[in-house]
C-alpha cells in the first residue's frame, strides 16, 4: 500500500493529514531529531516540534531526555488499540449519561396513554437503529417482524433482533416471518426465544409491529441500498387502524407459514412438506397463485369460469402464466370459451371452482369466485392450497380427464 493511502487511513483515528504524515515518516526512520523528520517530510523544524507535542499528547510518540531530544514512535498497533479502548470508554460514558438524562428528563405525555396519532420519518442507519432500539425498550406484549432474508440479517447486525429476543425471554410474544432458504444467525437469534416461519413474501416488504401500538415500516426499495445505509428510510407511526390492517396481513401470512425447522428440512432433503392451508381474501389468493406459477418448472393447469377468466386476463396472473410458459413449462388453461390469444382453451362447463395445479406438486382451489364482488380486495373469498400427495394426485387425475374430454371434443 502506498504511503499516501496509509496516511489517509490514519486520519480516521483523529489525526490531521500533517500529523499523520509526520508520524508515518517517524515510524519509518525510528528515533529521530526534529531536523531529521523535517528533512524527510518537508515540514519546517519549528512546525515539527509543534506536531510532535500533539502526537505525544495523543500517545503516538515518546520523547527522550537527551539533547537534542529525539522522538520515538510507539508501535502503531499499540497506539490504535489504546485509541479504540478510549473510544469504547467514551461511548460507555455517553450511554450512562443517556440513560440518566432520559430518566430525569420531563415527560410531556405518556407514550402508551396518549392516543394522538403521530408519524415520523427516519433516514439513514443511525436514525433507524435509534427508533428500533426504542421500540425494543417499550415492547411489553407482542413483537411482529416481517422481513426478507437480507432485511432480517440487517436487523440482526443492528442488534435489534437480539433486543427483541431478550424481551421475549421476559415473556413478550416474538414472531417473525421471512423467506427461509438456508440457516442463518438472524434466524437463530429469533428462534432462541421466539417463533419464526417461512413464507413467500408478497414482493418487497419489511415491517416491525410492537404491541399493536406502533409500527416501523421500511419504505426504501432494498435494505442494503448502500454500505452506510444512507438510502434507507423508515416510516414510524402509531395510527391504530393502519397498524391493525398490517397485523391482519401478518396474521394471514403467519397462518400459511411453515415453521423454519420444517422449511430447512425441505431445503436439505429437496422434498416439500405436505401442507394444507386456507388462503383468505382475493388479494392473498392471487399472491399465492402468482407464487405457484413462479415456481412452475414442468407443468401448469388452470380451470377457470368466465368471471375468473376475465379477471386473469390482462392482470398479474396472466403475466405469471406466460412467464411460466416462456420458462418451458407446459401451460394449459381451460374455460367456457377460448380467450387471451390462445391462452385459454374452450371446454364445456360447469366451472364451479377455480383450480390451479403446478408440477403435480401443489394445487389451489377457490370456490364461488364467480358470484362474489368483482374487487381485487374482496376479503370474503377463501381458497384451499395443498401439497399433500394424495390430495394433489386426485386433482391432477380430474384435470387430466377434463382436458382429455376437451381434446376429444366432448
Amino acid at each position: 500500500m502506498k504511503a499516501g493511502e496509509l496516511v489517509e487511513e490514519l486520519t480516521d483515528f483523529g489525526l490531521d493529514e500533517r500529523a499523520a504524515r509526520v508520524y508515518f515518516h517517524l515510524s519509518r526512520l525510528g528515533p529521530s531529531t526534529a531536523s531529521d523528520v523535517a528533512q524527510a517530510t518537508d515540514v519546517g523544524r519549528t512546525e515539527v516540534y509543534r506536531v510532535m507535542d500533539d502526537l505525544e499528547s495523543e500517545g503516538f510518540v515518546e520523547t527522550t531526555l537527551e539533547r537534542p531530544r529525539k522522538f520515538v514512535p510507539r508501535p502503531v498497533e499499540d497506539v490504535l488499540e489504546q485509541q479504540l479502548e478510549e473510544e469504547h470508554r467514551r461511548l460507555e460514558e455517553l450511554e450512562q449519561t443517556r440513560k440518566s438524562l432520559a430518566d430525569r428528563w420531563p415527560q410531556t405525555e405518556d407514550r402508551r396513554g396518549a392516543r394522538k396519532e403521530r408519524f415520523s420519518v427516519h433516514q439513514g442507519r443511525s436514525q433507524i437503529r435509534g427508533v428500533l432500539e426504542r421500540m425494543v425498550e417499550t415492547a411489553e406484549d407482542e413483537v411482529l417482524v416481517l422481513a426478507p432474508p437480507r432485511g432480517l440479517a440487517r436487523l440482526d447486525q443492528m442488534g435489534v433482533l437480539e433486543g427483541f429476543a431478550d424481551r421475549a425471554a421476559d415473556g413478550v410474544d416474538l414472531r417473525a416471518l421471512t423467506e427461509v432458504d438456508e440457516s442463518s444467525e438472524a434466524i437463530d437469534t429469533v428462534a432462541r426465544e421466539g417463533s419464526i416461519r417461512h413464507v413467500d413474501l408478497p414482493g418487497y416488504a419489511q415491517l416491525v409491529i410492537v404491541d399493536t401500538a406502533e409500527i416501523a415500516l421500511f419504505v426504501s426499495l432494498d435494505p442494503l441500498v448502500s454500505t452506510e445505509g444512507s438510502g434507507e428510510t423508515v416510516l414510524w407511526l402509531n395510527a391504530k387502524d393502519f397498524i391493525m390492517a398490517q397485523k391482519a396481513l401478518f396474521d394471514t401470512l403467519w397462518s400459511t407459514g411453515l415453521d423454519h425447522s420444517e422449511r430447512l428440512a425441505e431445503v436439505d432433503t429437496g422434498e416439500r412438506a405436505e401442507r394444507v392451508d386456507v388462503v383468505r381474501g382475493r388479494w392473498m389468493r392471487y399472491d399465492r397463485m402468482k407464487e405457484m406459477l413462479y415456481r412452475a418448472e414442468e407443468r401448469v393447469r388452470l380451470l377457470a369460469g368466465p368471471v375468473e377468466r376475465d379477471r386473469v386476463l390482462g392482470g398479474r396472473i396472466e403475466t405469471a402464466l406466460r412467464r411460466a410458459e416462456e420458462k418451458g413449462a407446459d401451460v394449459r388453461a381451460i374455460s367456457d370459451e377460448a380467450a387471451g390469444e390462445g391462452l385459454f382453451e374452450a371446454a364445456e362447463g360447469p366451472f364451479h371452482a377455480t383450480v390451479l395445479e403446478v408440477d403435480e406438486e401443489e394445487v389451489l382451489v377457490a370456490m364461488g369466485t364467480a358470484s362474489e364482488p368483482d374487487s381485487m380486495t374482496f376479503e370474503g373469498e377463501w381458497a384451499v392450497w395443498l401439497t399433500a400427495e394424495d390430495g394433489v394426485q386426485q386433482f391432477v387425475d380430474t384435470i387430466d380427464r377434463r382436458l382429455a374430454r376437451t381434446a376429444d371434443g366432448g
